[in-house]
């Protein structure tokens, strides 16, 4: 069951991201979805480490936290349906967690998820490529929602390739990076470009400055320099421009969610931000803008969750932080798994700076791709801390050195004192 467990959250994953439904509408009619995440759930029958899945980690207990306050608001929210809609949306995403935390169990699987995730890279970049910007529908249907996902999985391509000591197998990662690069640059998103400068800096930051690190991030910038356009550059500058466009409506809309947060600090309930917006819209827009988005993942937290939801979403990113850093400071030594995790710690840093940096200007509080790496965060540390365990077990037995005096000949050996 474990096997095929694995197998089909692979398949999820690959249904979740490269939207086969939009292509073949019959496996919408039949919320394929929802189908492979029942059977998902159905493999757990009979785990003994189901418990500690589902509660084991200071992950999964931030997400059920999240869940719990987002039902607590439902009875008492201006819209119950956007409440109720949100509360399941996230819920829908635990079962997900916990089934990366049941099988993605071994090295073996773990690299298998991995490379899994750089092929729906090169696959939704393709999509994205053609349609201009649009990967697909949902999370993929909006040309700043397809950067932002762009940017959260390049970071992989860019770290194996560090790692990897075969030729063939460092051009296809880079290469796989490289696509996802032109997808963004084709999706012309200004927070999709800040995402992939926070996403250079972090591996600047974070990886040896080696030949090999400089050539990645000179390689995907030259990518993202020819890849551009004179009008594509005009976009990006208009960035600055804050009083004119659309950034003077974000910072609106940003303005609204903080008159919000500080009138009702303990939130008004997830989704229901639009409904409330237009009480807290600044004069400079037009009236009643019901349905008006915060465009920003702090600024859908802020009013929507409030302080309760506020320390639970930032105690959920210190722990994924510390656990990041766990990985990274692993001594590798001669040992090639955790050399792997090394280089993959650095993917994940880069990976949510992409995420946080580009989320800023968008609502993607309630999108999946966080709380699934949380859940690859949370699988990799017990895979490397189980190796960690076994290496000591199967460590020989040294004898205790003499003390002065003693007669090594009548002594037994010991463990070191």
């Amino acid at each position: 069951m474990r096997k095929w467990g694995f197998r089909i959250l692979l398949l999820y994953l690959v249904i979740e991201y490269s939207r086969p439904m939009d292509e073949i509408p019959i496996l919408n009619a039949v919320h394929i979805g929802l189908v492979v995440g029942a059977i998902l759930v159905f493999t757990w029958m009979g785990r003994k480490s189901l418990f500690r899945a589902l509660t084991g980690s200071p992950q999964i207990r931030c997400i059920w936290l999240m869940v719990l306050l987002l039902a607590a608001y439902v009875p008492f929210a201006r819209n119950t349906y956007f409440a109720a809609n949100t509360t399941l949306a996230l819920l829908r995403y635990i079962p997900i967690f916990v089934s990366i935390v049941l099988y993605v169990d071994t090295w073996r699987r773990l690299r298998t998820f991995v490379n899994v995730w750089l092929l729906l890279l090169v696959y939704v970049s393709l999509k994205g490529i053609l349609g201009k910007g649009i990967g697909g529908s949902s999370f993929l249907a909006d040309e700043n929602d397809f950067s932002l996902l762009m940017n959260m999985m390049i970071p992989f391509g860019g770290a194996l390739f560090l790692y990897s000591h075969d030729l063939k197998k460092r051009i296809v990662w880079l290469g796989a990076s490289m696509v996802g690069i032109v997808g963004d640059v084709i999706a012309q998103s200004r927070g999709g470009f800040i995402g992939i400068l926070a996403v250079g800096a972090t591996f600047w930051i974070y990886t040896k400055k080696t030949f090999l690190s400089i050539f990645v991030i000179v390689a995907l910038g030259a990518v993202l320099y020819l890849t551009t356009t004179p009008a594509y550059w005009a976009d990006i500058s208009t960035s600055t421009q804050t009083r004119t466009g659309t950034a003077a409506e974000r910072l609106d809309s940003w303005y609204a969610a903080w008159q919000m947060f500080k009138a009702q600090p303990l939130g008004v309930g997830g989704g229901n931000f639009p409904i409330w917006f237009p009480r807290y819209q600044p004069h400079t827009m037009k009236r009643s803008m019901w349905g008006r988005r915060a465009h920003s993942l702090w600024f859908t937290l802020l009013p929507e969750l409030g302080l309760f939801g506020v320390a639970i979403y930032l105690w959920l990113l210190f722990v994924n932080l510390r656990d990041v850093f766990w990985l990274k400071k692993l001594p590798a030594g001669r040992d090639d798994n955790i050399r792997y995790v090394n280089h993959l710690a650095v993917a994940f840093l880069a990976s949510f700076a992409g995420y946080f940096a580009s989320g800023t200007f968008l609502s993607v509080l309630y999108y999946p791709h966080y709380f699934y790496l949380s859940g690859l965060i949370v699988a990799t540390r017990r895979i490397a801390e189980r190796s960690l365990a076994s290496q000591k077990a199967e460590a020989p037995v040294r004898p205790r050195p003499p003390r002065p005096g003693e007669d090594p000949s009548l002594r037994r050996a010991t463990m070191p004192s």
